[in-house]
């Protein structure tokens, strides 16, 4: 496993490996006050250098569990495992396990930022939180589908996927909303971005684009 390149010009690109382990999976990168955060297997990594260099922080999780989900909201670095939330307000040095509104045993898939609050995709649904980690609320009402892989912030809407499900929002996750035309029957969405094109669905049967909000999805699988 190759594990983290860098580039400066998105052209040419070098490994940044050092300090990483051999089996160097990278499942999430995020940066937080100008320090970049990699998952990687069971354990997070940090550069202040960009990479020239990487150290472990002190985990507070299971040394069973995946660290599958990084993300910032300016003031709190957040670590989503196979099993919870944990929270941290110095860099890493320290993390608080998320202990209300998450269910225990809950896989935290993805976060996503937006109006000064912070969601997390799980296996259980969306949950959400404005008071940097501190508690979760809930936010299911019209999930059809639970496992939630990815969610992506777009003007005043939120999108959230998972399996053969595209989901939007213009209440911050109070309510959801299906927009699967286009979809083929068994996507599995597994992240999600947008540009100035639109948005972009990365999945199991490749990339799809909607230039209108969700409404409808186009195929772009050639080359």
């Amino acid at each position: 496993f190759s594990g983290i390149f860098r580039s400066t010009d998105g052209s040419n690109w070098t490994e940044a490996n050092n300090g990483l382990p051999f089996f160097n999976m990278v499942f999430a990168l995020t940066s937080h006050n100008n320090i970049i955060f990699a998952a990687i297997m069971n354990e997070v990594y940090f550069t202040t250098d960009n990479g020239d260099t990487w150290k472990v922080v002190e985990s507070a999780w299971p040394q069973s569990t995946v660290v599958s989900a990084l993300a910032t909201d300016g003031s709190t670095l957040f670590a989503g495992t196979g099993e919870s939330v944990y929270t941290s307000a110095d860099n890493g040095t320290t993390w608080n396990k998320n202990k209300t509104g998450i269910p225990a045993e809950t896989s935290v898939n993805t976060f996503g930022n937006t109006a000064n609050v912070i969601l997390a995709g799980t296996s259980k649904g969306v949950f959400l939180s404005s008071d940097h980690g501190t508690s979760w609320q809930e936010k299911n009402n019209g999930l059809s589908a639970i496992n939630q892989n990815t969610i992506l912030s777009h003007g005043t809407l939120l999108f959230s996927g998972g399996l053969q499900n595209l989901y939007t929002s213009s209440d911050q996750g109070k309510t959801w909303a299906a927009k699967n035309t286009g979809l083929s029957g068994d996507v599995n969405i597994i992240t999600l971005v947008n540009n100035d094109t639109g948005i972009f669905i990365g999945s199991n049967n490749g990339v799809y684009l909607s230039i209108n909000n969700g409404d409808n999805w186009s195929a772009l699988n050639d080359g």
